[in-house]
């Protein structure tokens, strides 16, 4: 960040007067109250809590108020005294973006005592209609669930749970509200819709759109999971947002170490006799430990915590990745740290700076059906620094700065390079056949991929009394995302063949079958009528009257074996420079925010401003988007005044940018350059350029293009039923514009190619002459759009005493013609697959209509706990499907019939299913405050192994249309040992 953008940066804030970045904290507002309800000013409020470095302490003003801000989660105890009257005291529960309002009437003093009070937190807050639940450690510890942030997310309403994860890590992303379980390529699990902050750093993968990093779940103090009615200081989209708040140490040395465990022999027999779909037997363990206390009394705490998490699976080759029996292990290890140092210098300054370290090393795959020789060896480092100022200001403003940078290290490279480059053989489509004979080769040349993060923000929350109470938040936040990918060359090429018993097909048959898609055929075909000096041109101009003919072009035959050992010389892609592809984005974020209550109404209206600027890997601008207003509203009204029920609703609008691999399309300009080939003749024929700046860009971005955005209507209904028991409804409705895909110019904007569907380059902002020498271009989907409306229904009653429960069930139906997620796969390449056919607009795949999930703990007299998760669901929405390039691009689009007709999407369902996960704990008490523990988890207890997926596509080389893909892991148990004082 340049001297010009920080004086700026600054002067804004000067101007303005408030900055706020993402909260992770809470506020209590008191009011003291004297004999027939005066305002008793000048009270001595004190605020004590594990959270607080120190105890806080204010005077009542002439209206008997007092606000304290900016407080971590946690228990506190509110002390208010006045010479005169009796001294009283509060026990409350405070969680990240709540205000708590206490009124609390001072008796005149008769008898020197303490009243004290404890009020437990509700389960419904009346004042907000921010829908977000607030997990801790302590109170999901014995509940059967993993030990991550991402784990702790599936206990929330309306968050899926994620099938066959154990306790070390949450295989997929799990999905909320509109976000989707779903991804077109490869027909792949997991959400790429969440965004996760960790002490306020958004740690979510710029390349991925998931969770990043790692770290032991007893470094968390409180995880907020919100899933709608998003205040304006957050960023957001389809998914919930996770906001994440390490520990701070405390006021007295405390800590934990545990260690877990799971071996091969802990899992129950697989039912079925197909090894395909039998899982690894994992033999993994899991140590961490925590601690952290004072370094100076009232004036500095300490925090570390770390974790060492490692597989070394059993893998049981099935008859698809080798000929004949045969077992591989499965390496990964993963360590991570957190180091966290809090500095009060003065009553009304507290400094913090923190270090999080995410080390992971991979070698080879837990998956059954993967022949050996594809394996890779794995590296990907994180480590992440952040300075944290916080200052209050007169009593009733609060001041807040960050800085965050953070460089993440990928690497991968081949773990047999003796294999040779990698080839794909492609068979009859439709043939099931083994693995090992289709993916032959390594895994092909090493890539390396590092990230860069830098994160800024300015902040101030300002208490002011007008009209009713008011808390005023505005902020800056800024961010600069980089990528630096690049390949080293080992080999040089990646091959496609044909089949032997192929030999002899047509380039007009290998499009019929679509081996070759009609798309690709256009490209090829137009590259050789630009090139008539070509071999090819010449080998196929069988008249050679200088002219090649659509006929001509189709009657060429793929036969040739040279230089291929495996089949015949088919597709190959082509190295032919080496470079580093350094792409980003800068982004510039402000909002305006008022929480404004007055009697039984609440109101949090807002908006948030961003501005985007996408850079190519020569600094080049590629897109600087004109800023973009996302307003919020949120209504609730406390329907007696009592804090027992509420009636609010939210309005929003969310911003959801695109994810790094479609910026590096776009902007490689000084990148590897690669040559897309087929073999014609008897020689090979480039017929595209992809990442040269001189020759034919891959991909633009059309000058009018708008990121992704989600916009939420919703309506709850909330009551506390006792004090730890409450019950809400939600009703939403989410839709979701401005879908991305890249669009290729020679089909939509021919009118021959794409008929009435055809476009023209002022659709997308460019002029008549179109986006110039790009293959392709990144562009707004017209006429894309999904659909989603749904019920969340939860009882619960928080962990109080001895016992807590959660009673969830979900409904959702969610419409669409594109599962796009600012991707590159075929709608805009087909005409077929055009959001705008009739036959592409249904229920969107990942949709899961209804599911239920119950969870609780209890805690017996005799130190024994009990833990239950229960969940089941109706079975995710697919579209009867083919797949475009099995065993390469693996995109999964709707079936053509024989008659050329297209299934309608989202027809088709998976199987229903549901788990049961048991979790079984000993405690053992031991003198001086600490505690030994047992611990037992049953995964799948009841042993369901059936389908939880089944095969969507017709033309799948592993498994029959219908037939079960993915069952529910066998039984498994897991053993866990913690030591807490």
């Amino acid at each position: 960040m340049g001297l010009r953008n920080w004086i700026w940066l600054w002067a804004l804030f000067a101007v303005l007067g408030a900055w706020l970045s993402a909260d992770n904290s809470g506020s209590i507002l008191i009011t003291v109250t004297g004999p027939g309800g005066t305002a008793m000013a000048g009270a001595a409020v004190a605020v004590a809590s594990r959270s607080l470095i120190a105890p806080r302490t204010a005077a009542a003003d002439a209206r008997g108020k007092v606000l304290l801000a900016g407080l971590l989660p946690g228990r506190y105890r509110v002390r208010v005294s006045r010479p005169g009257y009796e001294t009283a005291e509060r026990e409350i529960g405070l969680v990240q973006d709540q205000a708590v309002e206490l009124v609390i009437s001072l008796r005149v003093e008769t008898v020197h005592e303490t009243v004290v009070v404890s009020k437990p937190l509700p389960t419904v807050d009346t004042r907000s209609a921010t829908v977000a639940a607030h997990i801790t450690a302590e109170e999901v510890e014995a509940i059967p669930v993993g030990r991550d942030y991402r784990a702790y997310a599936q206990l929330v309403p309306g968050v899926n749970v994620v099938p066959n994860s154990d306790g070390i890590e949450t295989r997929y992303e799990p999905a909320s509200k509109s976000g989707n379980f779903y991804y077109d390529r490869g027909a792949a699990m997991g959400s790429r819709d969440n965004t996760y902050l960790l002490d306020g750093f958004n740690l979510t993968d710029m390349a991925g759109g998931t969770g990043a990093m790692a770290l032991d779940n007893d470094a968390i103090l409180e995880e907020e999971v919100i899933t709608s009615g998003l205040p304006a200081q957050y960023p957001g989209g389809s998914g919930y947002v996770a906001n994440i708040v390490t520990r701070p140490g405390g006021p007295t040395m405390s800590g934990s170490v545990d260690y877990f465990l799971q071996k091969p022999s802990m899992y129950a027999g697989f039912a079925t006799g197909d090894s395909r779909l039998r899982s690894a037997r994992e033999d993994k363990h899991d140590g961490g430990f925590a601690i952290g206390g004072p370094l100076a009394r009232d004036r500095a705490w300490f925090f570390a915590a770390g974790q060492e998490r490692s597989n070394s699976d059993d893998v049981e080759l099935s008859a698809s990745a080798s000929p004949v029996p045969r077992r591989e292990t499965y390496g990964f290890r993963r360590s991570n740290g957190l180091g966290k140092l809090t500095l009060r210098p003065s009553d009304e300054d507290l400094l913090t700076a923190v270090a999080y370290a995410d080390l992971r090393r991979t070698d080879g795959s837990r998956d059954v059906n993967t022949p050996p020789n594809r394996y890779a060896e794995g590296k990907d480092d994180a480590l992440t620094y952040g300075l944290s100022y916080q200052r209050m200001l007169a009593a009733v403003t609060l001041l807040e700065s960050q800085f965050f940078d953070s460089r993440r290290d990928t690497k991968a490279v081949p773990a047999d390079p003796g294999a040779g480059p990698s080839n794909t053989v492609l068979y009859e489509p439709g043939e099931a056949v083994p693995a090992y004979l289709r993916d032959l080769g390594s895994s092909g040349d090493a890539s390396r991929t590092v990230q860069r993060k830098r994160q800024a923000s300015l902040a101030v929350t300002r208490f002011v009394h007008a009209f009713g109470d008011h808390q005023i938040k505005a902020g800056v936040q800024w961010q600069r995302w980089e990528e630096a990918n690049s390949t080293e060359r080992i080999f040089g090429d990646s091959m496609t063949s044909l089949a032997p018993p192929m030999a002899g097909l047509t380039l007009g048959g290998a499009r019929d079958l679509n081996l070759l898609p009609a798309s690709e055929a256009d490209v090829i075909y137009r590259a050789l009528l630009l090139a008539p000096a070509s071999a090819a041109f010449r080998a196929l101009d069988a008249d050679h009257n200088g002219v090649l003919t659509p006929a001509e072009f189709a009657a060429a035959r793929f036969g040739s074996t040279a230089g291929n050992v495996a089949g015949v010389n088919f597709l190959r892609q082509q190295l032919e420079y080496a470079g580093v592809n350094n792409v980003g984005q800068t982004d510039w974020a402000f909002f305006l925010q008022d929480d404004w209550r007055l009697g039984r109404w609440s109101v949090a209206a807002g908006a948030r401003v961003e501005k985007i600027r996408y850079f190519a890997s020569d600094g080049s601008t590629i897109l600087a988007m004109a800023p973009a207003v996302y307003p919020r509203l949120g209504i609730s009204w406390d329907v007696d005044g009592d804090g027992r029920q509420k009636l609010s609703l939210a309005y929003g609008r969310y911003s959801d940018p695109l994810l790094s691999p479609m910026i590096r399309f776009a902007g490689n300009l000084s990148g590897s350059i690669w040559a897309d080939e087929v073999f014609l003749g008897d020689s090979w024929f480039s017929y595209r350029t992809r990442g040269s700046a001189t020759l034919a860009r891959d991909a633009g971005f059309a000058p009018n293009l708008k990121n992704q955005v989600a916009t939420e209507v919703q309506l709850v209904y909330g009551v506390n039923l006792t004090p730890t028991v409450g019950f809400l409804a939600q009703l939403y409705h989410r839709r979701e514009d401005n879908l991305i895909e890249d669009y290729d110019p020679a089909v939509y904007f021919d009118p021959a190619v794409a008929g009435r569907l055809a476009l023209t380059p002022a659709d997308f902002g460019y002029p008549a002459s179109g986006p110039g020498s790009v293959n392709y271009f990144l562009g707004n989907l017209v006429g894309g759009k999904r659909r989603a409306w749904g019920i969340d229904l939860s009882l619960e009653r928080r962990f109080a005493g001895v016992w807590g429960a959660s009673l969830q069930y979900s409904w959702k139906r969610a419409e669409g013609n594109s599962t796009s997620n600012g991707d590159a796969n075929l709608q805009g390449d087909f005409v077929d697959l055009d959001p705008r056919q009739p036959y592409m607009y249904g229920p969107l795949p990942g949709t899961i209509e209804h599911q239920v999930k119950a969870f609780g703990s209890y805690r017996t007299p005799w130190n024994v706990e009990l833990g239950a998760l229960v969940y089941w669901n109706s079975g995710a929405v697919f579209t009867e499907s083919d797949i475009f390039r099995p065993g390469s691009y693996d995109i999964y689009y709707n079936h053509r019939r024989p008659d050329g007709s297209y299934v309608r999407a989202g027809t088709e369902k998976d199987p229903a299913y549901a788990t049961v996960d048991l979790r079984l704990g000993y405690a053992i008490p031991i003198p001086r405050g600490g505690r030994f523990k047992l611990i037992l988890d049953v995964m799948n207890a009841l042993n369901n192994q059936g389908p939880i997926r089944i095969e969507e596509a017709h033309n799948s080389p592993d498994f029959a249309y219908r037939a079960p893909r993915l069952l529910l892991a066998p039984r498994r148990f897991e053993l866990g040992v913690k030591f807490t004082w």
